[in-house]
């Protein structure tokens, strides 16, 4: 399997709930910290959501009291983890997808079902949506929005509105940088953490159970 440079980043005390450590990128020779490491055959080799992804992300709602859902990156592709997340919501429960595009057409007030374009790094904005429609925690945080290691440490801060129970889960974890090295920034006194689907073909998943809160 490919391996990230490490050398690239380096670890600084983490004042981030729920992480070790926070890595932090220290070379830019571009602006596509996300992209860069990953090499380019990659991008037509591996499918975006695999079955594996899909089906991991299944088996870990089975292992959860499924309630409140907060997705940040929506229905991207035909193979959806948005789809999985709505079919098992049940129907007092929320659901949340926070995109950069408009994702209102999966708008569905009745169904508590509700979408906002917004960046994930407006912190304010979306927690005051999220309070604005009654999510005030939730038992599944799903992160799959832009991978770089600050937008994936901001995203993780979301964790915080996890219930102990809860799971957090985290895509593209076998290659890009953001998700591949947070996973091993985890604090594991916290959260139990799994990886699935760990091949070089699948950019993988992960999810980090919360034992307990911050």
């Amino acid at each position: 399997m490919f391996k990230i440079n490490e050398s690239l980043y380096y670890k600084t005390r983490s004042n981030v709930p729920g992480l070790l450590y926070v890595p932090e990128y220290v070379k830019v020779e571009d602006n596509n910290e996300d992209c860069h490491t990953v090499p380019s055959y990659l991008w037509d080799l591996i499918d975006g959501n695999s079955y594996c992804n899909l089906n991991a992300l299944q088996s870990i709602i089975d292992r959860i009291k499924l309630d409140n859902i907060i997705e940040i990156g929506v229905a991207r592709d035909k193979k959806s983890f948005t789809n999985i997340l709505l079919k098992n919501k049940p129907k007092s429960g929320i659901y949340c997808g926070i995109d950069l595009m408009d994702k209102s057409f999966l708008n569905n007030p009745e169904e508590n079902i509700y979408t906002l374009q917004c960046n994930s790094w407006d912190q304010t904005t979306i927690r005051e949506y999220l309070k604005s429609i009654g999510l005030i925690s939730c038992s599944l945080l799903l992160i799959d929005g832009w991978h770089a290691m600050g937008n994936t440490i901001n995203d993780w801060m979301y964790s915080d509105l996890v219930d102990v129970g809860g799971v957090v889960v985290l895509h593209d974890t076998n290659y890009h940088p953001g998700p591949t090295l947070l996973v091993d920034a985890i604090d594991t006194s916290i959260y139990n953490v799994e990886k699935h689907c760990i091949t070089d073909i699948d950019w993988g998943l992960t999810a980090a159970y919360k034992l307990k809160s911050y």
